[in-house]
């Protein structure tokens, strides 16, 4: 039995901090980090602002989406996705397919102390 893909995503509203926790967590699992806006940057040459003024939203979560789902064949990673990645559920991480097996729900201004 082949054992399904190891992928952690962390999905929240920007300045959440998705990129600083997905970056400390896959450090402390030994995974790889990706943050799925810069990868977005790095691939087109062009800022995340820039994408929206050329493409609109639209195209955005295209380019988004795409990412979206050829991330989704990697393995032992921990994936900071854009704040929207789950606007369009027959594109993103809400769509059927889609079954996390774990999930944590971050909201901002909460701190480690806020935990039992």
């Amino acid at each position: 039995m082949i054992s399904p893909p190891q992928l952690i995503y962390l999905i929240g509203y920007r300045g959440t901090g998705k990129s600083t926790v997905a970056r400390l967590l896959a450090k402390n699992l030994g995974w790889q980090f990706l943050d799925m806006d810069a990868e977005i940057e790095a691939r087109t040459g062009r800022s995340i602002r820039q994408i929206f003024a050329d493409e609109g939203e639209p195209g955005f979560r295209q380019l988004e989406s795409d990412l979206l789902r050829e991330v989704s064949l990697l393995t032992n990673h921990v994936i900071a996705t854009g704040g929207g990645v789950i606007l369009d559920p027959k594109k993103s991480c809400a769509s059927p397919g889609f079954r996390p097996r774990h999930l944590a729900y971050r909201e901002a201004g909460d701190t480690l102390e806020s935990y039992p």
